[in-house]
């Protein structure tokens, strides 16, 4: 084990205080933890996102896309 995973260890352990002695409340937290790993990064910077909104509304100003009931028509034979 790594200096950084026995520093990071001992900082678990006492973060969970008293907790570590409740088998329910240490299996929440793994739990939430490995949740955490399944949850994937934004993939588009800030900037990249305010591009992509002024497109969308530049877009939506000339006319481009679709209505907002030709969405609900198409999103509900989604379901």
């Amino acid at each position: 084990m790594s200096a950084l995973q026995l520093q990071t260890c001992e900082r678990f352990v006492h973060a969970m205080g008293p907790m570590i002695y409740n088998p329910q409340q240490v299996e929440r937290v793994i739990k939430y933890i490995v949740s955490l790993q399944a949850e994937a990064p934004c993939q588009f910077s800030h900037e990249e996102m305010h591009e992509i909104l002024a497109a969308g509304i530049s877009q939506t100003k000339q006319g481009a896309g679709i209505s907002h009931e030709e969405l609900k028509n198409v999103t509900t034979s989604w379901l």
